[in-house]
């Protein structure tokens, strides 16, 4: 078994774009629908973030009425198969 590595474990990626857009919501709309700044969600839109605010992510979900899994898509590398996670 080896220890896992930065780059192995993959990542994540906002669907927010896709889901605005087939809703025909605008970054300014979702900035006053869910009042949420419109640089924040501009940022969110493009998926230029690092990090992601629960809250934040709640509240699109609640405007675009759709499920978590459905606005955060995680992107793995690689499988896990023969590598072990140390703590």
């Amino acid at each position: 078994m080896k220890r896992i590595k930065k780059d192995e474990y993959g990542s994540f990626r906002i669907n927010l774009k896709k889901l605005m857009d087939d809703n025909n919501i605008s970054i300014n709309e979702m900035s006053r629908y869910a009042n949420v700044r419109y640089e924040t969600v501009r940022k969110y839109y493009n998926n230029d973030c690092y990090w992601y605010d629960a809250e934040i992510l709640a509240k699109f979900c609640y405007v675009l009425e759709c499920k978590i899994n459905e606005l955060l898509i995680y992107e793995p590398t690689k499988t896990l198969q023969n590598v072990r996670i140390y703590n």
